[in-house]
């Protein structure tokens, strides 16, 4: 179904996943200003270098990638077995897809901010240490930073400024009704 305030394509529910708008006519909870819709907010140099950071790994595996082809050339070595190429690939293509996400966020220069109900955090731990997420009711799974896990309980309302490409949240906060400052 279509979405009247919106025009999204959405589920038929009684309100809208994304603008939270009455489908039905139905009556339902009002909804701040801010939850209405998401607000675009410029992104600081910090964000923009931790962004920048991220490409790294690609970056990495590339130099090591191409220094193995090329010295493997110049010392006339025995071609690699054919499952080292493919675990470079499947490398080079896993950061690639990041990196690309992180690039994407970086080039448009801009957050987006958007009230919304964290259902779920977790941890994964990895050989890199611990990753933290959020399971968002609309924004889906974006990746949290320590302290925003660490202080936020499930089943609150934030008020989430995040990069939608590569789905990494600035901040966590309580909404309260304010529009969100830089």
């Amino acid at each position: 179904m279509k979405c009247p305030t919106c025009g999204n394509e959405v589920p038929a529910r009684p309100t809208c996943v994304r603008c939270g708008a009455n489908l039905f006519g139905s009556p339902g909870p009002a909804l701040p200003a801010t939850a209405l819709g998401p607000v675009q907010v410029p992104l600081t140099s910090g964000q923009k270098l931790r962004l920048l950071l991220g490409v790294l790994p690609l970056a990495f595996f590339l130099l090591v990638a191409a220094g193995y082809f090329v010295l493997s050339r110049l010392f006339n070595l025995p071609p690699a077995p054919p499952p080292i190429y493919l675990f470079i690939g499947v490398i080079v293509l896993l950061t690639g897809f990041s990196a690309v996400q992180r690039v994407r966020d970086m080039v448009s220069g801009v957050a987006v901010a958007q009230e919304d109900l964290l259902r779920r955090s977790f941890n994964a731990r990895g050989s890199g240490g611990a990753r933290y997420y959020g399971r968002f009711e609309r924004l889906g799974t974006l990746r949290l930073s320590q302290r925003d896990y660490v202080q936020r309980g499930a089943g609150q309302r934030y008020r989430v400024l995040y990069s939608p490409a590569s789905k990494v949240v600035w901040s966590l906060d309580p909404p309260d009704g304010r529009l969100w400052e830089q």
